[in-house]
């Protein structure tokens, strides 16, 4: 069932890319509609009908958020008990709790399909404002992202809208709704604070006219913090957020040569391609006629790629590091997916069939090797 199911979703989102949905412009009822527009609709509503009727057994984290502490926030907290509990990064979500809880229902599905619904239009604006073409940046974010979306949905509803916050403020330095939205996130989980690093440098980034220069020097900080930050990163976790400590003597790499998990080889196979696509965008953007809009926002989207990228290679031996720079990482979403588009002909080709390819490694490998089990929620 499981295998079938996100089988059909990747099915559906190739298809569609196969048949240029996202460059037919149609008209209904004399309303113009945007080909990026018809597409992403198209692909979201099946992700989100997947994402959100999923049973709360689906995802380390459904269970407790939907079962346990949503209908506790809704039914015995006030607005007054929220802003005074000590957990500070996680008021904003528990806002959202008590939202849910007192103007809709308390039943645990309104939690999943609320949250859901937050991911979901939260990385359709994201896409559609970062870049031209769609269809492969939802299918880095189906292949990529989306299971992980399933289990750590507080996580995820800030990463949509740290991102979104950042692509404001890079437009925009002074701009009110991104510095207010990266306020937001920073009261949803506390792990997206990681946001900040990539906007400071995507402000600097911004006016160095050889991305190349930007990337090779991401590249040797990250390679040289792999040998010198973990006692560092020890301190930090330990002390911020001491959740994630029993991760840290748990690798990737052990999970994918023992075959413990089938998100283990996902996560190096992504990175991989991830910086791969960094590299091939940096060798051409300089020279391209691309809109000043797009090329401004992805010199300040490099940085941040480029850290996440290398950062979930060097730290192969911490298992916390994809979840530390997921919003890097899905910041990069539109760097990755533009990358064959600098290109030509049979090259173009060469690099999507390989992106899709190696994005898809892990996605596949999770369902092939029956190591996740999807359910709806009426068959609870």
């Amino acid at each position: 069932m499981t295998g079938i199911l996100f089988s059909i979703l990747w099915i559906w989102c190739v298809l569609l890319w196969i048949l240029n949905l996202e460059n037919k412009n149609i008209t209904i009822l004399n309303i113009k509609i945007n080909g990026r527009i018809l597409y992403l609709v198209s692909v979201f509503i099946p992700i989100f009908f997947v994402m959100g009727f999923r049973s709360a057994e689906v995802g380390t984290d459904t269970w407790n958020y939907a079962m346990n502490i949503f209908p506790t926030v809704s039914d015995t907290y006030n607005v007054d008990d929220i802003f005074s509990q000590d957990d500070t990064f996680g008021r904003g979500y528990w806002l959202f709790f008590y939202a849910l809880g007192n103007f809709f229902s308390t039943h645990p599905e309104v939690y999943i399909i609320g949250e859901s619904l937050l991911v979901i239009l939260g990385t359709t604006v994201f896409i559609y404002r970062t870049t031209s073409h769609v269809a492969l940046a939802t299918l880095i974010f189906l292949c990529c992202f989306f299971v992980s979306a399933l289990s750590l949905a507080r996580q995820y509803v800030g990463i949509v809208v740290a991102v979104n916050a950042a692509i404001c403020i890079f437009n925009d330095k002074k701009s009110i709704i991104g510095w207010g939205l990266l306020l937001l996130t920073l009261q949803i989980h506390a792990v997206n604070a990681i946001i900040l690093i990539g906007i400071i440098l995507g402000l600097i980034s911004i006016h160095i006219k050889k991305p190349l220069n930007t990337f090779f020097v991401a590249f040797i900080f990250m390679v040289i913090s792999g040998i010198m930050v973990e006692p560092i990163l020890t301190a930090i976790i330990s002390n911020f957020i001491p959740e994630y400590m029993g991760y840290l003597n748990t690798s990737w790499s052990q999970n994918v040569l023992e075959g413990e998990s089938g998100f283990g080889l996902g996560v190096l196979m992504m990175n991989l391609i991830y910086l791969l696509a960094v590299l091939l965008v940096c060798i051409k953007i300089k020279n391209t006629t691309q809109s000043f809009m797009y090329k401004k926002l992805y010199y300040a989207i490099l940085p941040a790629a480029v850290i996440a990228s290398i950062a979930g290679i060097v730290f192969h031996n911490i298992l916390v590091m994809p979840r530390l720079f997921s919003a890097l990482l899905f910041l990069g979403i539109p760097l990755a997916a533009t990358a064959p588009y600098y290109y030509t002909s049979m090259k173009r080709l060469f690099i999507e069939i390989f992106i899709l390819f190696g994005i898809s490694v892990g996605f596949f490998r999770v369902f092939l090797a029956h190591e996740y089990l999807y359910t709806f929620f009426w068959e609870m």
